[in-house]
């Protein structure tokens, strides 16, 4: 199996992956991961329907790649219509959505369990204000 190349040292590798990403400060879209060596660039509408990309860490991407799967397959063999791309785009920002939605659902139940637990230590046995 031949090796693919690499560079030698993590200086260069970080510069590459800056350049690769095309941002100094790049983090996922979908979650706190900001190390330019785990992420890499999504095709919102899968590169055959457009050119637009956003960073992704290594398993946002696998989420929206494998979503793409489910995407319609291409008309024919000819080139994809303005209208195919614009479908296909537009399923792909549902499918950034739905990873939004799924993280705002996670941090909305979080943030209730958290006040129920904070609402049980403070609860004043007294009568008097709670903490």
């Amino acid at each position: 199996m031949k090796r693919k190349h690499t560079y030698p040292d993590a200086e260069t590798r970080l510069r590459k992956a800056l350049e690769r990403l095309g941002d100094d400060n790049p983090k996922c879209a979908h979650c706190p991961e900001n190390d330019p060596r785990a992420l890499q660039r999504h095709h919102v509408a899968g590169k055959a329907y457009g050119k637009a990309t956003i960073a992704e860490c290594s398993n946002c991407h696998a989420k929206l790649s494998d979503a793409q799967v489910d995407h319609p397959a291409r008309i024919d063999d000819k080139p994809p219509t303005t209208f195919e791309r614009i479908g296909h785009h537009l399923l792909g920002l549902a499918d950034l959505l739905r990873l939004v939605a799924a993280k705002l659902d996670e941090i909305g139940r979080s943030l209730i369990r958290y006040a129920a637990d904070l609402a049980a230590r403070c609860a004043p046995a007294d009568g008097l204000a709670p903490c």
